[in-house]
């Protein structure tokens, strides 16, 4: 049910079916190997003494199984070690063996098992999106008007989503999403530039309608006004709105005075950048030497491309180089069982000097704009958000862990860790968690690939969801087949806990006095018996068999796992081991991990791209539509509208792909390969632009910026 539910991983599931159907090559090939190798073994084996089961005469089952684990690498390379003791070279066959099948083949069947699923994959996806452009087809044949029939009313296609997106008229925030999306899909570019040439004819044709899913879909929000760049423009237009009402009425002395203090007031916004942080802040010289003094120093251009603080202000590089060594000396005295007088004022060092930069940080970043300016430092829409809410969490834990210590005992003094100082335990583990997520997110290469990981994680999850369907569906096999048999009661003759010393909620523990049914070797003699505590990998209920599943899906002895249940059934049962590794310790894993690679590959790349300052072509393209579309007030819709984190695989990109002429760039179709590379010379030379300016303007922009914003009366304050 989960599966037949749940689109994506019903997707997922009919891909893996057709990619089976396509892996017979690959495990003939893997066959071939394992049978000829196994060959190879059993004449190596004629003439030892112990060589069954390889030998001739020994267990044929046996002997298949065993070389099946040689090749999963578990007790590698014991299972010929009898072999190499009377004969030295079977080392050379060991290592041929393992190169050819492990090294090799496995690694090819990841290749093709990948390669296949995400080839099937993609031609699903492709013939999803062509039956979704057919429909638009068909709605457009239904709802275009007039004889020629070649067009749909932007009013009634505005009038038609509104009724199918809720039961109801829906909000204003739905109705003016609605209007937003009829008049992006209505906007023809004819030259790509945005400027008078914008046709916007209120007539939605069969090419534009082919462009309202991927708009409809496409992550586009309300900016969130607590975000400095939106009400900086609103504050801008707020001032020349003021300006051209006092420049409209009879001019006074105090009129044109007026003028003239709102015209410095946007000149000094200006000045003071166009991201609107320094001139949202409070305090703006607080805000100033907190995170710009000290930048880019020391000079060495060199530095830009291995050292990750380069643009961080002195402030900013004390205190992550202190928190570094700190956590340095941290990890080094976890290993102590003792906390001497050393730990305990390099703590108060560390809350002290914590206390200071965030006090310093939460008056640099408070805003004057909202009720609540205090609290901007806290606003999950800010930049520095990971950050801000990081330092803030290993303040509160420092001085936690320093008044725990000091509630137990004496501040400075030494002290054992054990379990009766529970409190300091439980602070300085959180204190040091805290200090690693910190240290992450201040490193922007490393804040880079977290939010890489975030990103990739949605794009996982049909992925995910096969894996875990599968796996629960083995899990459920194996409870049918050993469920109750590991630790049956030796009174009916199981194993109990395998003659080992454990003692049941009665204080006792029976002996095991019978043998295993499956081999006949005494329970305490069998390699799960003969491994403390194994039989807590069981299969009495779900939670028991995942964890049994888990520890042979990933290799670790999964011989003694698969072991146990073997001897309390019959040697048949370890072909369910043998199959379930290899659907899903190889095929299985093989696609998750390869859908990690090229997920996180993927959108790596991209925040690459984008902190360079070069969008997706799919995202330019949208953003283009909003910054020359005109709202009913008047503005254009990216005023107030902007475009979030377009998915790096969905519908929506399959749904662009088959859109004629949205991501073309000055009236030329370019593959998103050439326009990425377009939008790459655009924006180079964009910045070199900039650069140019700002090396003309940019200290004598500094001067005035100290002098008018901390000149101000109250000084810095």
């Amino acid at each position: 049910m989960f599966v037949y539910f749940n689109s994506g991983v019903r997707d997922s599931l009919l891909t893996l079916v057709k990619v089976f159907s396509k892996l017979g090559p690959i495990f003939a090939l893997l066959v071939v190997f394992y049978i000829g190798f196994f060959f190879v073994a059993q004449a190596l084996a004629i003439g030892v003494s112990s060589g069954p089961p390889f030998g001739p005469g020994g267990d044929l089952g046996d002997a298949l199984y065993n070389f099946f684990g040689l090749l999963t690498t578990v007790n590698h390379p014991d299972t010929l070690m009898a072999i190499v003791d009377e004969k030295w070279y079977t080392y050379l066959f060991i290592l041929a063996y393992m190169f050819v099948t492990n090294i090799i083949g496995l690694n090819l069947l990841l290749a093709v098992v990948y390669g296949e699923y995400s080839e099937i994959l993609a031609d699903r996806k492709e013939t999803k999106a062509k039956l979704r452009s057919q429909m638009l087809d068909t709605a457009f044949d239904i709802l275009a008007e007039g004889d020629d029939r070649d067009y749909i009313s932007m009013d009634m296609l505005s009038r038609i989503l509104r009724k199918c997106s809720g039961t109801g008229e829906g909000t204003q925030d739905d109705n003016d999403f609605t209007e937003m999306i009829v008049r992006l899909i209505d906007v023809d570019l004819d030259d790509g530039e945005g400027g008078d040439d914008v046709v916007q004819d209120h007539q939605i044709d069969r090419q534009d309608l082919h462009e309202l899913i991927v708009f409809y879909t496409a992550p586009i929000a309300l900016k969130p006004p607590t975000q400095c760049e939106y009400r900086f423009e609103i504050k801008q237009e707020e001032l020349k709105t003021q300006i051209q009402t006092l420049e409209a009425g009879h001019r006074t002395d105090e009129d044109i005075a007026k003028i003239q203090e709102l015209t410095d007031e946007i000149d000094l916004m200006q000045e003071m950048g166009e991201d609107g942080r320094r001139w949202a802040a409070t305090f703006p010289c607080l805000y100033w030497v907190t995170f710009k003094t000290g930048a880019n120093w020391p000079d060495w251009e060199c530095l830009k491309e291995f050292f990750p603080y380069h643009g961080m202000s002195g402030v900013y590089k004390f205190h992550t180089f202190y928190f570094v060594f700190y956590l340095i000396w941290t990890l080094s005295a976890s290993s102590s069982t003792q906390i001497t007088p050393t730990d305990c004022y390099l703590l108060v060092l560390s809350a002290v000097i914590q206390t200071f930069f965030v006090v310093f940080a939460v008056l640099g970043e408070s805003r004057w704009l909202t009720a609540g300016a205090a609290w901007h430092y806290f606003n999950p829409e800010s930049k520095r958000s990971y950050a801000n809410w990081t330092n803030f969490l290993l303040l509160i834990c420092l001085w936690f862990e320093f008044f725990s210590m000091c509630s137990s005992d004496s501040c400075f003094k030494n002290k054992t860790k054990d379990s009766e100082a529970m409190l300091v335990i439980s602070a300085n583990t959180i204190g040091k968690i805290m200090q690693v997520l910190n240290f992450a997110v201040e490193t922007p290469s490393v804040l880079l690939l977290i939010k890489s990981i975030v990103k990739t994680i949605p794009t996982l999850v049909p992925h995910f969801g096969l894996f875990l369907a599968i796996y629960y569906g083995f899990s459920g096999m194996a409870i049918s087949f050993f469920c109750g048999k590991c630790l049956e009661h030796p009174d009916s003759g199981g194993p109990g806990y395998w003659g080992q010393g454990h003692k049941d909620s009665s204080g006792g523990n029976p002996p095991a006095t019978s043998v295993s049914p499956a081999s006949g070797t005494p329970w305490s003699d069998t390699a799960y018996g003969g491994n403390p505590y194994y039989y807590n990998l069981n299969y009495d209920g779900f939670p028991n068999a995942i964890m049994s599943l888990y520890v042979v899906m990933i290799q670790n002895n999964w011989n003694v796992a698969a072991n146990g249940p073997i001897e309390v059934t019959n040697k048949y049962f370890r072909w369910f081991f043998v199959i379930y590794t290899v659907f899903v310790a190889w095929i299985m894993i093989n696609v998750l991990v390869g859908a990690i690679i090229d997920s996180l590959d993927g959108v790596r790349k991209e925040a690459i791209l984008e902190a360079s300052g070069v969008m997706d072509p799919l995202e330019a393209a949208v953003s283009k539509r909003l910054e020359v579309t005109k709202a009913p007030s008047g503005r254009k819709y990216n005023w107030s509208w902007e475009l979030g984190d377009m998915p790096l695989h969905g519908e929506v990109r399959d749904d662009a792909a088959l859109c004629e002429g949205l991501m073309d760039i000055d009236g030329v179709v370019l593959s998103p390969e050439e326009a990425e590379q377009k939008q790459d010379i655009l924006w180079l030379r964009t910045q070199l632009d900039m650069l140019k300016a700002q090396n003309a303007n940019l200290q004598e922009s500094n001067n005035r910026l100290e002098i008018r914003a901390c000149g101000k009366p109250g000084g810095w304050w």
